[in-house]
């Protein structure tokens, strides 16, 4: 009897056993590696200047993007192809995982390589590096001469305003902290070397004061402080004692080649 005991519970072990392979072949096996899942990644779009949002939950995915080039509004669900490390969706198009790491998930979606980050300050360095060669804090310390060499005080701004011929301001201060601040020194590096008036106010050093003796020798300047101390360079373009031009330095993404034009 005991025999027939242990045979029993040899073959109910056998039997779990063979039900565990089956189970792991039929949905263990494709199952998409859990680490991506109920994530939000992020991708920044260099040439757009937004991110792009993907998120893999179990049975369906969201992307969300202003890139016209890719459509998945219309993939909902999809299945996983853990061989060709593939998800296929039910809108016809495919998404390849080729590499994942802690904090990021290299792909190809439809046919565009694509890195995402889980979060967006890793996202924005890594594009930034790949498009300048450099990172973003190298990049200020190469550049940061450019506002120590154009850099003028209250006084040389008031005299510049009184001043009969061409130039051109550029304010920034504390609050300047969108990409285009940065992207401003590499502007106005090329400014310089076409124009040696171009200059630059530290927007923390404006007062009430300093704008209302401005207003004295021009007239329709903005006389509101936070004009000039903005989340992006403010610049004022003077000429014979008349503002002709006043705008926000911004770009596409890293794409700043309309600020480059020449406005002798």
């Amino acid at each position: 009897m005991k025999n027939k005991g242990y045979g029993y519970i040899i073959m109910v072990i056998i039997s779990l056993i063979i039900l565990a392979i089956i189970n792991f072949f039929m949905f263990g096996f494709n199952s998409i590696d859990s680490k991506i899942l109920n994530k939000n990644w992020y991708h920044y779009d260099y040439t757009t200047g937004y991110y792009e949002l993907l998120i893999i939950n179990k049975d369906k995915i969201e992307y969300k993007s202003n890139n016209s080039q890719i459509d998945l509004s219309d993939c909902n669900t999809y299945n996983y192809d853990k061989k060709k490390n593939l998800i296929e969706m039910n809108c016809g198009k495919n998404l390849e995982i080729r590499k994942i790491k802690s904090n990021s998930l290299e792909t190809k979606i439809d046919i565009y390589d694509k890195v995402f980050f889980d979060n967006i300050e890793d996202s924005m360095n890594y594009e930034f590096k790949n498009y300048f060669g450099k990172s973003i804090i190298d990049f200020k310390d190469e550049k940061k001469e450019v506002t120590e060499y154009s850099k003028i005080d209250s006084e040389k701004l008031l005299k510049l305003m009184k001043e009969k011929g061409y130039s051109k301001i550029v304010f920034m201060g504390n609050n300047c902290t969108s990409l285009d601040c940065i992207l401003a020194l590499d502007i106005m590096e090329k400014w310089i070397i076409k124009n040696p008036n171009i200059y630059f106010f530290d927007s923390n050093e404006l007062n009430n004061s300093t704008i209302n003796d401005l207003s004295k020798y021009i007239s329709d300047i903005d006389k509101d402080i936070y004009l000039y101390n903005d989340i992006s360079p403010r610049v004022l373009i003077i000429k014979n004692g008349k503002i002709i031009d006043k705008y926000n330095i911004k770009c596409n993404g890293f794409n700043c080649k309309g600020l480059y034009k020449n406005e002798f």
